[in-house]
């Protein structure tokens, strides 16, 4: 059952336009890709001149965006695989954006990095050990890379089942962000709903823009330009939101974090 969060001056709030915020997710994951008898990257052709594809990917998406100061606006889920890696091959990277949810943390008081289960499993497909086991290790991974508990976790693919939600909360996990096709019922994407659990408990969910999130990620002309995409895709977006409800707009766009100058090049310039 979802129940859209509100407050107490609702109807003070529908009678005047509220301001508008843009959340840009950034989903920064890599598998392991060392050899399990050697601990090593073997040689990768396709990712000529580099080693290997996570070089490619650092030196095109993780370094350049880091050193723009990129990940100081971004809300961002680094996945511990990649952390790991980062840690030993470019800790400089690696610090960069750890120091970017640390200063976060200063000016608001809470950190805009969400923590990831450990291993990019689809949670809804494992075991109820298996669940609890991937939620935990992601958890203490952030814990002792940040140096603070995860309010909230990103599920790979949003994927997500009630016991999976369940786990989060009874783990100490107050968010997560998933698809506006997820809900059982309609929403107003935007706009926090609270998911009722066995037990009296809840868990807050945030629904990403689904025709925004897909423009970002797929459509090369929505960020060949950033003055053209305020002005326009994300103008068109937060008018009709003003003339639906009237209140304050959370918009939430969440993308795979490699389209930011690897996936699609310069776009980490566009992020900027």
């Amino acid at each position: 059952m979802l129940e859209q969060i509100q407050s107490d001056d609702d109807e003070m709030k529908h009678a005047v336009s509220g301001p508008a915020y843009l959340c840009l997710h950034g989903h920064f994951y890599q598998p392991p890709r060392e050899n399990p008898f050697t601990n090593q990257i073997v040689p990768e052709p396709a990712a000529t001149p580099f080693a290997n594809f996570n070089e490619k990917i650092t030196s095109e998406c993780y370094a350049p965006n880091a050193e723009a100061g990129n990940f100081d606006a971004l809300n961002f889920d680094l996945g511990p695989t990649l952390a790991t890696w980062l840690e030993q091959a470019h800790p400089a990277v690696l610090r960069r954006i750890i120091e970017a949810d640390r200063r976060h943390m200063a000016r608001y008081g809470v950190g805009n990095a969400m923590a990831q289960a450990y291993n990019h499993t689809i949670l809804p497909l494992a075991t109820t050990r298996d669940k609890r086991t991937q939620i935990r290790w992601g958890l203490d991974d952030f814990a002792h890379r940040f140096g603070h508990k995860a309010e909230g976790m990103w599920l790979a693919e949003t994927a997500v089942d009630q016991e999976t939600l369940s786990i989060l909360v009874e783990e100490g996990v107050r968010y997560t962000v998933l698809a506006p096709w997820q809900a059982a019922e309609p929403i107003t994407p935007g706009e926090p709903y609270l998911v009722a659990l066995p037990g009296g408990r809840s868990i807050t969910i945030f629904f990403y823009h689904g025709s925004l999130s897909a423009g970002v990620s797929f459509d090369d002309d929505v960020t060949s330009n950033a003055d053209q995409f305020m002005a326009t895709h994300l103008r068109q977006q937060l008018d009709q939101g003003k003339v639906e409800r009237g209140d304050d707009q959370l918009v939430i766009v969440a993308t795979d974090g490699e389209l930011y100058g690897h996936h699609k090049p310069l776009r980490d310039q566009f992020l900027t």
